[in-house]
């Protein structure tokens, strides 16, 4: 990786409350897809769109705004939906057709789906990661979020105790990317180049792993850290003084 760029701004949430719309008064998880805004109610148990004033809700069931990824190449998100019963299912959510397609049966565990740069799908069931174009792979323990690398190859997740390894799906050996710390690790997140990982420890300090030369590196404290571009990365940070932010 050339350089990181760590560039500290203020992180402005939306919590925005809207009289009169059926979200229940507040906005979660916003994000811009092609064109339009898609965001969750307070309780992630719905997914609206704003699109030219117009707010409307394309599909609910629990859960289903906790996380949503984006298809680089179709209008689809994907998402996981958690049934009554408890059991949970990875869909995908077409907004042209306005239709949900499960990627599986219902079971006990499974992940978030995550998008190569051609469209193809990912998710996790059990401890083995699953694509949509029939490949599949065995990972070191079960991961909610195991994002798929930008060119289908690599697959990173955590094992049980919450460490983060590299999968290589095509034969299935695993590899280390989290440092050898008495700590744990979350929030994988693939370069747009797939080169680098980005991600934080529970203490709060953002790492980088290169595949290039198999190492991580310390970045800084930080904290809601996404990649900008694959040589820059955006987070903030609160600097504390005698008990109060001072930033």
């Amino acid at each position: 990786m050339k350089k990181i760029i760590h560039s500290v701004f203020l992180l402005v949430v939306c919590n925005i409350f809207l009289q009169g719309t059926e979200t229940g008064g507040l906005i979660r998880r916003p994000c811009a897809f092609k064109g339009r805004i898609l965001f969750t109610d307070d309780r992630i148990s719905a997914l609206y769109t704003l699109e030219d004033g117009d707010i409307r809700k394309i599909a609910e069931g629990r859960g289903i705004g906790y996380h949503i990824s984006q298809s680089p190449v179709r209008d689809v998100i994907g998402t996981k939906i958690i049934l009554d019963n408890g059991l949970q299912v990875p869909v995908l959510y077409d907004l042209k057709k306005d239709e949900i397609i499960r990627l599986q049966a219902p079971v006990s565990r499974a992940g978030q789906v995550s998008f190569t740069r051609n469209g193809v799908a990912a998710w996790t069931s059990g401890n083995r990661l699953h694509l949509s174009d029939g490949r599949s792979c065995d990972l070191p323990g079960y991961a909610n979020l195991a994002p798929v690398s930008p060119d289908g190859k690599w697959v990173v997740s955590n094992d049980d105790s919450d460490q983060l390894w590299l999968t290589d799906i095509g034969s299935g050996k695993h590899i280390r990317v989290s440092p050898i710390l008495e700590e744990a690790f979350y929030n994988p997140q693939w370069s747009p180049d797939g080169k680098s990982i980005l991600f934080s420890s529970v203490g709060g300090t953002l790492w980088v792993y290169s595949l290039e030369t198999g190492t991580a590196r310390e970045l800084t404290e930080g904290q809601s850290a996404v990649w900008k571009n694959s040589s820059t990365i955006l987070f903030h940070r609160i600097d504390v003084k005698e008990g109060k932010a001072i930033n």
